[in-house]
Parts: C-alpha cells; sequence; structure tokens
C-alpha cells in the first residue's frame, strides 16, 4: 500500500504580509484581481509572489501568480494578478506564494 500526504507549505515571512483584496475586473476575456499586499516583516523583500485562484462557485476557473518587487519593511505594494478565459468568475482566493530576499 502506497500512501501520499500533500501539504500546503507556506514561505517563511508569508504570516507578516497582509493581503487585501481589492476590485475583481472583467476587461474582455481577461480577469484582473487587485492586490493591496503590506510587509510587516523587518527586512526588504525583492520579490513578492501573490497567487489567486478564480472561482465560479466552488469550480476553480483558472490560477495566476502576480510579483510586487522591492517592498520594503512598513510598506505596502499594490499588484495586479490577471487571469484569461474565466469570465464566469465571480471570487478569488489568493495567497503569498513565495518571497525573494
Amino acid at each position: 500500500m502506497c500512501g501520499l500526504l500533500l501539504l500546503a507549505a507556506s514561505p517563511a515571512g508569508a504570516a507578516e504580509i497582509d493581503l487585501s483584496k481589492g476590485q475583481l475586473k472583467h476587461v474582455g476575456d481577461v480577469l484582473t484581481q487587485v492586490i493591496a499586499a503590506k510587509n510587516n516583516t523587518g527586512v526588504p523583500i525583492g520579490a513578492l509572489y501573490v497567487e489567486c485562484g478564480f472561482f465560479h462557485g466552488e469550480a476553480l476557473l483558472g490560477a495566476s501568480t502576480g510579483t510586487a518587487f522591492n517592498v520594503e519593511p512598513g510598506q505596502t505594494a499594490y499588484l495586479e494578478v490577471t487571469v484569461d478565459n474565466a469570465n464566469e468568475a465571480n471570487r478569488t482566493e489568493c495567497r503569498v506564494s513565495g518571497i525573494d530576499h
């Protein structure tokens, strides 16, 4: 018998990043989720990656990642996460997927 254990790992420092979602914009076939990400760590972040899943109800229609660069401690970065061909999406779920110092 073979078992598989999947763990959703969070990058170090992800708990110290506050994410706030703004407007979910539909323009043609492109959907854009606006994100504000505040660096509550004590160190500068060279690159901050935020991944969003685009859903209609519980169905995942697409996913994508946005990046903010050079985010100083205490600073809020604004970024956009976009996906094509998910026109029916009516909500998103987003998380910090990576941090490069």
